[in-house]
């Protein structure tokens, strides 16, 4: 019986460890279901937004949650700047982040109006690190049509006309959702205490 209870505290413990301990949409809610759009003509190919880690742990990213339509992207699919000095839009365009990788939208059809399928990516294999205090930047190329929500109060942007053009100035918030893992949160001495204590 004591090693069926030391196995089940190890197979609890283990799935929390694994488990997204950082979770953001822009929306407010995780998988928010978008109520308008943009398309990548008329309001903008790239989709930002920057966020702060103040999590008090330095946090690995796992997953990019983005409802958008249309054919696959190019190389900078998704981006992400590790840095970027606050809540603002990077300095750069798309090429220059730090982090980005291709991807194929789930729904093929760039008129789908609003999108409201969430393409998810998983970015785990990446080791994107954003340390603790952080203000980072993610988001995607928009290759047909991004989800987008009534403003909110979070600032979103888009590349439109050579610029970052911000969503609220449009009354308008994009939804982009990221997962991560805390780093650092579990370390050899806890694995050591939890043996220990059977």
């Amino acid at each position: 019986m004591k090693n069926f209870i030391l196995v089940m505290i190890v197979l609890v413990f283990s799935s929390a460890a694994f488990a997204e301990d950082f979770e953001y949409n822009t929306g407010g809610t995780i998988d928010i279901t978008p109520t308008t759009g943009g398309s990548a003509s008329g309001w903008g190919e790239w989709f930002i937004t920057s966020v702060q880690n103040d999590t008090g742990y330095d946090i690995l990213l796992t997953e990019f949650g983005f409802p958008c339509c249309g054919p696959p992207t190019g190389a900078y699919g998704w981006v992400v700047w590790i840095d970027v000095g606050g809540l603002v839009a990077p300095s750069g365009q798309a090429s220059t982040a730090d982090y980005y990788g291709e991807f194929t939208p789930d729904d093929p059809d760039p008129g789908t109006f609003p999108p409201t399928d969430y393409t998810y990516i998983d970015v785990s294999s990446f080791s994107i690190i954003i340390p603790d205090g952080n203000y980072f930047c993610f988001g995607y190329d928009n290759t047909g049509t991004g989800g987008q929500i009534d403003y909110n109060g979070v600032n979103t942007w888009a590349w439109y006309s050579g610029m970052w053009d911000p969503d609220q100035s449009w009354s308008r918030t994009a939804v982009l959702q990221v997962k991560a893992d805390f780093e650092g949160a579990l370390d050899q001495t806890t694995w050591g205490s939890i043996k220990n204590t059977f």
